[in-house]
């Protein structure tokens, strides 16, 4: 989601959680809280709205606490048969699937929260759900979508003569449609219908972010007179609500107004003006020095240029960009490239110079003039070599980086549309009326889920040829201990986990491994037991080896072995055609007596 878009997003997801009817509720669980504890001395009637506005309070913190409240608040709605609290609770649920980007989980809960509003006739809550839902396709650059979504939200705030809703419905129409609309007319029209509505119901914070989301689509169509009002508008109301970082942003954008306009001196001085406004904040300050020293470079003041740069290189330290140490190379051979000019103009006016006075001399003078005119034009052909081989060499990174940012591309949409997939299935099991049916689409969604693991690591990564198996493997683990672990039946995971770097053609087979070994512990191993313990191991084995150990102290496998003929589960099977894959070694022994369990262990060999 687009960041002008984000605070709108948090807005709108709390429409659901004010002005619900109360509901009867269960008893709590044991969260670590202490408001916990207050809460159960409340009248059981109140609190599933108060573990509600407990989750709400955490969606800034600890999402995952959000998390772990609003089901706490859903279990409780239910139990008291208050679709109306249960909807809030789900609502919830979404936002903190949101917050962790787990997205198919939050179309799930969304939808779920969406269907209850609908039977209780809750317009606000339906229109709150259409928003959310919107967000979570925006999110996966599914603009259509997201529109038609946005849309349906509009008409309910319509139908309920909701100002604000209606603008922020039209705020998240023209984030959408800036995607789809190259011209940004329709993102336009949208913001300044949002911009009438606030200002209409006097709401200074919302006009305030209209006129920056009009003033950045114009300059984002550098169509930079049109955007100077807005901005002094922007500027002159965060200065009205105390907003540092705001106005920091405003002067910011007033520069670039000014850069586009050609005012060179103005620009400079309001990027000054940015980075004493927002010295507190340090990334203003850092690319304010950047914006100078291209602002410089425009207005041929190399020198100055070349010295901002460096102070930008400095603050940027070891996170400092390919680009900007290119653009830093490209000033400073100007630069130098501008002394050897001044040298050699210098040069020839004193040849001149000489010339004059030594006028009898023509025979010295006419060899110091070959020599000089000698000089000069290999001098001159030295530099336009250097200027084309720094071209060439340019044009070369230039196109490496774009390769590259395709391929995070191609990755990133690969793991959007295996969670689409993902959430489809999430939604297919909800309707079954077969447990069985429902159980097998779970298993293949986790499988599904594994597998845009591996492609969201490879997005975040700059080395797109390997993937870290530790780092991927914690991340796993805690989804699945998140959407397994029960209440009912608790178990305590534990983790050590060595550094292991393997090529990426061998995460997904990895991944889909530990998945299927950590899948089976939880279902099988713990059955008619209370709990248990389930504790994964990584060893490395250099240079490309790993030891992989799932063992747990459950009820061990069967005494005695499958009958005959009879085909094993598409686990099992899973596990060992993905250990051939990965030319690996399976290897399963019971726990020594008198502990019980069983251990799986994945061997490849350096």
């Amino acid at each position: 989601m687009a960041p002008r878009a984000l605070l709108f997003f948090l807005c709108r997801a709390l429409l659901i959680c004010w002005a619900l009817p109360p509901a009867r509720a269960q008893a709590l669980g044991t969260l670590p809280d202490t408001a916990l504890a207050r809460i159960a001395l409340a009248p059981a009637a109140r609190q599933p709205l108060l573990l509600n506005k407990l989750a709400e309070r955490h969606f800034y913190t600890s999402p995952p606490q959000a998390l772990a409240y609003a089901r706490q608040a859903e279990a409780a709605a239910r139990d008291a048969a208050d679709p109306g609290q249960q909807a809030q609770a789900l609502g919830n649920q979404g936002s903190a699937y949101y917050l962790l980007e787990n997205y198919e989980a939050a179309l799930a809960a969304y939808f779920k929260s969406l269907a209850l509003n609908k039977q209780i006739r809750n317009l606000r809550g339906q229109s709150s759900c259409l928003n959310n839902i919107g967000n979570v396709y925006l999110a996966g650059s599914h603009e259509a979508q997201a529109m038609q979504c946005y849309r349906q939200s509009l008409a309910l705030d319509r139908q309920r003569g909701d100002s604000l809703g209606v603008g922020d419905s039209y705020v998240n129409l023209a984030t959408a449609s800036t995607a789809l609309d190259t011209t940004q007319r329709q993102a336009l029209a949208y913001y300044q219908r949002a911009l009438a509505l606030f200002r209409a119901a006097g709401n200074t914070a919302k006009a305030t972010s209209a006129l920056n989301n009009i003033a950045d689509t114009y300059l984002d169509r550098r169509r930079y007179a049109a955007a100077l009002p807005y901005l002094a508008q922007c500027l002159a109301l965060n200065r009205q609500l105390g907003n540092v970082a705001q106005q920091a942003q405003n002067l910011q954008n007033l520069g670039h107004v000014q850069r586009g306009l050609g005012h060179w001196a103005t620009a400079a001085a309001y990027y000054r003006q940015s980075s004493e406004v927002g010295r507190a904040f340090p990334d203003i300050g850092r690319n304010n020095l950047r914006f100078l020293a291209e602002t410089h470079a425009q207005a041929g003041n190399y020198q100055a240029a070349y010295q901002d740069f460096r102070r930008f290189a400095a603050r940027k330290d070891s996170a400092f960009g390919r680009a900007s140490t290119d653009r830093i190379n490209e000033l400073e051979t100007r630069f130098q490239t501008r002394q050897k000019e001044e040298q050699i103009q210098g040069q020839q006016l004193t040849i001149r110079r000489k010339n004059q006075l030594i006028y009898g001399a023509l025979a010295a003078t006419a060899l110091l003039l070959i020599f000089a005119g000698g000089l000069g034009h290999q001098m001159r052909q030295k530099h336009r070599a250097n200027r084309a081989l720094a071209a060439a060499n340019h044009e070369i990174r230039q196109s490496m980086a774009e390769k590259e940012v395709l391929i995070q591309e191609i990755h990133h949409r690969v793991k959007n549309n295996l969670q689409l997939v993902s959430s489809l299935l999430s939604w297919q099991s909800s309707t079954l009326p077969h447990p069985a049916l429902a159980a097998a689409l779970a298993e293949s969604q986790a499988r599904i889920q594994s597998m845009a693991l591996v492609h969201e690591h490879l997005y975040r990564n700059d080395n797109l040829a390997q993937i870290s198996l530790d780092t991927y493997l914690a991340e796993l683990l805690n989804s699945l201990h998140q959407s397994l672990n029960s209440a009912l039946r608790p178990v305590r995971l534990s983790t050590d986990l060595q550094p292991v770097v393997v090529e990426a053609k061998d995460a997904i087979p990895f991944g889909l491994l530990a998945n299927e070994l950590v899948t089976n512990a939880y279902k099988h191993a713990f059955a008619g037991r209370a709990g248990g313990h389930l504790h994964i191991s990584l060893v490395a084995l250099p240079p490309r080896g790993f030891r992989l150990r799932v063992a747990d102290d459950g009820v061990g496998l069967p005494a005695t072995a499958a009958p005959a003929g009879k085909p094993k589960s598409l686990g099992m099977q899973l596990i060992g055609m993905l250990t051939k894959q990965l030319k690996a070694t399976l290897r399963t022994e019971p726990a020594a007596p008198p502990a019980t369990g069983t251990g799986f262990e994945i061997t490849r060999l350096p």
